[in-house]
């Protein structure tokens, strides 16, 4: 069982596969205190408004069926919102007058 053990230990080492999966639990300890904080934190312009609906569109995706309400839903309103402020903000000059 040492032997088995050793060679574990040396085969990790070379590769780094312990080091890989602890910086990946404290990647995820860490975008999970974020996510806990996202509510609490006030957006302060349209831009941050945006992140956040990014932040929870593409968190709540990777846990569920992206094609699924309200992922599909929630996507329109980002892309709305975001169309909406690059026209308001001068972004889209060129834009067709006849909408």
């Amino acid at each position: 069982m040492r032997h088995t053990q050793a060679r574990w230990d040396a085969a990790d080492a070379e590769i780094g596969y312990s080091r890989a999966d602890e910086l990946i639990r404290q990647s995820e300890t860490a975008e999970s205190a974020l996510l806990d904080d996202l509510p609490q934190t006030a957006a302060t312009s349209i831009e941050g408004i945006l992140a956040k609906l990014k932040v929870v569109l593409r968190d709540g995706e990777h846990w569920e069926h992206p094609d699924d309400f309200p992922w599909p839903h929630i996507r329109s309103v980002l892309d709305d919102l975001a169309r909406h402020h690059k026209y308001r903000s001068g972004g889209d000059r060129d834009r067709s007058v006849n909408r």
